[in-house]
C-alpha cells in the first residue's frame, strides 16, 4: 500500500503539534510553580517584615513605663499608646496573611498577651507619683516578665517563617529538578523530531527529487536507456514509474526513428547505384551487395519474373543460404503462383519466413 506524501507530512506536523503542545504544557506547569514559589517567597518576606516590625514595637513597650517611673511625665501614656496602635496595625495585617495552625495560634496567643501587658501597664501609668513608688516598682517586675515571655512568643513567628523559608526551598530545589528532567525531555524529544524531520526529508524528498533532476539530465544528453529506482511508497515512486515508461517509450521510439533513418539511408544508396548504370545484372548485383552490408543480411535473393513463360528465375544473390542451395535455386524455376516466391510475385506481398529451408 503507497502512503501518500501529504499524509506522512500530516502525520509528521502530527507529531511536531504533540511534542509543541507537551513543551508548552510542561512551559506553563514550570512558570505556574514558579509563580507560586514567588507568591510564597513574597507572603515569607512579609511575614519576616511584619514580625521584625512585632518584635520592634514589643521590645519598645517597656520604655514608655520605664520613662514614667522615673520622670513621672504623663506624655508616656500617650507613646504607649501609639506603640499600642501600631502594634494593632500590625496584628491585622499578620491575620491576613495565609498561614498554617502554628502561626494562627501564635497570633491570637501574641494578640492576647499583648492585650494583658497593656492592661497592666495602664496599672502602672496611671498611679499618681510613680518615682519612688514601691507598688509601682512591684508592678513593673511583674511587666517585665511579661515582657520576656512576650519577646519570646514573637520569636515564635520567626521560627514558623523560617520553617516555611527552608521548606520552600526545598520545593524550589524539587520544581527544579523536575523542570531540568522535563527540559531534558522535551529538547530530547525536539532532538529526536528534528532527525525524524532530517531522516524524511532526505529519504522521501530530496534524495529523490535530486534522482529526478539527475535522470532528466542524463535523458536529455541522449541516454534513454537510464532508469530510476525511487522506492518511497509514494507520489515520488508513482513519478519515477512514469519517468521511466517515458524514457521507455522515447528510447522505443528513437529505435523505430533510426530503423526508418537507415532505411532510408540504404534506399539513398540503391537509388545513387540505379544512376551509376543501367546494366541490369549489374544494377542487380549491386542493390543486393548494397542490402546485404548495409542491413547485416547474409543471405540475399533476387527474382525476376519472366514475362513469356510466367515463371520466376534468380537474377542475381549474396550469401544465397549455402552452396548448395545456391546452386539448386541458381537453376530453378517457379511458376507465379507457385511456392513461396510464385505466391509472392502473384499477390505482390512480403511474407516473414522463419526457415527457408523447410518452406519453398
Amino acid at each position: 500500500m503507497k502512503i501518500p506524501i501529504n499524509r506522512k507530512i500530516t502525520s509528521l506536523f502530527a507529531a511536531g503539534i504533540i511534542i509543541f503542545a507537551t513543551f508548552a504544557g510542561s512551559t506553563f506547569l514550570v512558570i505556574k510553580a514558579h509563580q507560586e514559589a514567588l507568591h510564597k517567597s513574597n507572603i515569607i518576606s512579609k511575614k519576616v517584615n511584619l514580625t521584625g516590625d512585632l518584635q520592634f514595637q514589643v521590645n519598645k513597650l517597656l520604655l514608655p513605663v520605664n520613662r514614667y517611673l522615673i520622670t513621672g511625665d504623663g506624655n508616656e501614656r500617650d507613646n504607649f499608646d501609639g506603640i499600642i496602635g501600631e502594634m494593632s496595625m500590625i496584628f491585622t495585617e499578620i491575620k491576613t496573611l495565609s498561614g498554617d495552625e502554628r502561626w494562627q495560634a501564635v497570633a491570637v496567643k501574641v494578640e492576647k498577651d499583648v492585650i494583658n501587658f497593656g492592661e497592666k501597664v495602664v496599672d502602672i501609668l496611671y498611679i499618681d507619683k510613680p518615682v519612688g513608688n514601691k507598688k509601682a516598682q512591684e508592678l513593673m517586675a511583674g511587666l517585665t516578665l511579661l515582657s520576656e515571655a512576650l519577646v519570646k512568643e514573637v520569636d515564635g513567628f520567626h521560627a514558623i517563617a523560617e520553617d516555611e523559608i527552608k521548606k520552600m526551598g526545598e520545593d524550589v530545589d524539587r520544581d527544579t529538578r523536575r523542570s531540568n528532567i522535563y527540559a531534558l525531555i522535551i529538547l530530547g524529544a525536539l532532538i529526536f523530531f528534528a532527525v525524524l524531520l532530517y531522516y524524511y526529508l532526505r529519504r522521501f524528498v530530496t534524495a529523490p527529487l535530486r534522482q529526478l533532476h539527475e535522470g532528466a539530465g542524463i535523458i536529455a544528453k541522449g541516454d534513454l536507456g537510464h532508469r530510476l529506482n525511487i522506492n518511497t511508497g509514494d507520489e515520488l515512486e508513482e513519478l519515477a514509474g512514469a519517468f521511466n515508461d517515458m524514457a521507455s517509450s522515447l528510447g522505443e521510439a528513437r529505435t523505430e526513428l533510426d530503423r526508418r533513418i537507415f532505411e532510408l539511408y540504404t534506399l539513398y544508396n540503391i537509388s545513387k547505384v540505379l544512376s551509376t548504370t543501367f546494366e541490369t545484372e549489374e544494377l542487380l548485383k549491386e542493390i543486393v551487395k548494397k542490402v546485404s552490408s548495409d542491413f547485416s543480411i547474409e543471405d540475399v535473393l533476387v527474382m525476376l519474373v519472366d514475362d513469356k513463360t510466367q515463371e520466376l528465375f534468380v537474377a542475381s544473390s549474396a550469401g544465397c543460404l549455402s552452396e548448395d542451395v545456391c546452386e539448386y535455386m541458381g537453376g530453378r524455376k517457379y511458376k507465379v503462383g507457385e511456392g513461396l516466391y510464385g505466391w509472392a510475385a502473384m499477390s505482390g506481398k512480403a511474407r516473414l519466413i522463419r526457415d527457408v529451408h523447410t518452406e519453398k
